[in-house]
């Protein structure tokens, strides 16, 4: 039973505490901090732990907080558990990845490795660091049917049915492929960077792939995209997919930074994202990375960051990102306005309002073909009246 005058931890030096402890990856004085801190303030043991754990940074934090003098055994331990089951999965996942490269390789198909598959084992020190739940690879369009193949006929599913046949690789920009074994395995064929078909065509995929740099994974070949570009996928990434806010992710940006140091060029990575409606996905993340870490990024690239004005179509992307309960025929009308000719937009339209019928069976859970037109008449309902309803920022 905790005495009654017992002193209330203070969650928001918890998340100081963090702070320092990820900071001291590569300053020193970060680790001299945050061993005072911890000497000085009634840390919360149980509430760090469960933050390093929701935020995927806990075997981070086992390979920085183990140097620092005094920590408490039992917060050690609990995070030795979480760094061995990383290293234990992503040891499977990197085997899985090399088996999958080394037949492409063999069928001349080029591979993309993107986010964990990437940072894990190219920017962090060990493979152990950086935890993975999937793995992530991007192909030419025109492959991707190929890769589906292999991947088919080595035990894996897709894991929804598409629209209309094609609807995926014309809309979307990823299609997943899920295999149940000793540890559940999912892999994501991506073809272009970001869910949002503003951005499929704001990025040219040509340049996108000479974009690039070799990398070698137990003597299978693959490519990985070039500094300045892989900045600004996570920083997209982070900002599209999680609403800007993940520990990892941020801590993923640092390393990025801090593993090229000066060989990143910041004048490219300024004009990439003008060209490519990148500014506000850029600027809002490096500035959460700038309060964790310190001022790691040039002082004068800041300043020419903050003085560019996005443009009108990012600003109303970016916006329509923080609305809250966003109806599907609201994101419906924003995809079909963001298709550049009426080609593909009645395509489009008609795909949506009109699904295979393997596809509502699926999605609606019937068996019986004859019950399809009600179900149409239901999804236009669900269609139009979400159209009237008000999404809060």
């Amino acid at each position: 039973m905790k005495e009654l005058n017992a002193p209330i931890p203070d969650l928001g030096i918890t998340i100081d505490f963090i702070k320092l402890c990820l900071k001291s990856r590569w300053f020193e004085p970060a680790k001299y901090q945050a061993h005072l801190l911890m000497k000085t303030s009634n840390l919360n043991w149980d509430d760090f732990t469960e933050n390093a754990v929701r935020e995927s940074i806990a075997p981070i934090l086992y390979g920085l907080v183990s140097s620092i003098d005094q920590f408490p055994r039992d917060t050690l331990n609990r995070l030795n558990h979480y760094y061995y089951d990383s290293a234990v999965n992503n040891a499977i996942l990197f085997r899985e990845l090399i088996s999958l490269l080394q037949i492409l390789n063999d069928n001349a198909i080029e591979v993309i490795l993107l986010k964990g598959s990437a940072l894990a084992s190219q920017i962090y020190p060990n493979i152990a660091m950086r935890p993975m739940v999937d793995l992530d690879i991007l192909v030419k369009p025109k492959k991707v049917s190929s890769v589906i193949k292999v991947l088919q006929n080595k035990g894996y599913k897709l894991v929804r049915q598409e629209e209309q046949p094609g609807f995926t690789l014309n809309y979307e920009n990823e299609i997943g492929l899920y295999k149940q074994d000793s540890i559940p395995k999912l892999i994501e064929i991506h073809w272009s960077l970001f869910n949002s078909i503003y951005y499929q065509y704001k990025i040219p995929a040509s340049w996108l792939w000479q974009s690039t740099q070799s990398i070698t994974i137990n003597q299978a070949q693959a490519l990985m995209l070039a500094p300045e570009m892989l900045l600004l996928h996570l920083c997209g990434h982070l900002s599209f997919h999680h609403a800007g806010k993940g520990w990892l992710w941020t801590h993923d940006l640092a390393e990025i930074i801090m593993h090229y140091n000066k060989n990143l060029d910041w004048d490219q990575l300024l004009e990439r994202a003008v060209q490519f409606d990148l500014v506000l996905a850029l600027k809002t993340n490096l500035t959460t990375v700038i309060e964790i870490y310190g001022q790691i990024i040039p002082i004068d690239f800041l300043q020419e960051l903050n003085r560019i004005i996005p443009s009108s179509g990012e600003v109303k992307y970016f916006s329509s990102l923080n609305l809250q309960n966003k109806t599907a025929g609201r994101t419906f009308l924003d995809d079909l306005s963001c298709l550049p000719d009426w080609r593909k937009k009645i395509h489009f339209a008609f795909s949506n309002i009109f699904p295979s019928l393997s596809y509502m069976k699926i999605r609606y859970r019937f068996d019986n073909t004859l019950l399809l037109p009600f179900f149409y008449i239901y999804r236009w309902y669900l269609g139009i009246t979400s159209l009237f309803k008000k999404a809060t920022a």
